[in-house]
């Protein structure tokens, strides 16, 4: 029996939230800030425009804005 599997990589909300915070300055390219972390770039789309999406909220909800850090971290 082979044990191949890969293990899936849990990042933290915070590791997302920087590394989309990096894609948002626009002064590294996708291809440099996947190299630099490890994560795809293809990963690191999808937590942009999850966190693109649900920016709004943030000035939606004034009493609780750790509803949309806790939206980023899934």
């Amino acid at each position: 029996m082979s044990y191949n599997k890969r293990m899936r990589k849990r990042y933290s909300a915070e590791f997302k939230a920087k590394v989309v915070t990096e894609l948002l300055k626009e002064e590294k390219t996708l291809g440099q800030l996947a190299s630099e972390t490890g994560v795809s770039s293809k990963q690191l789309t999808r937590w942009k425009n999850h966190a693109l999406a649900e920016m709004p909220r943030l000035f939606e909800n004034k009493g609780d804005k750790r509803a949309w850090f806790r939206t980023v971290g899934s």
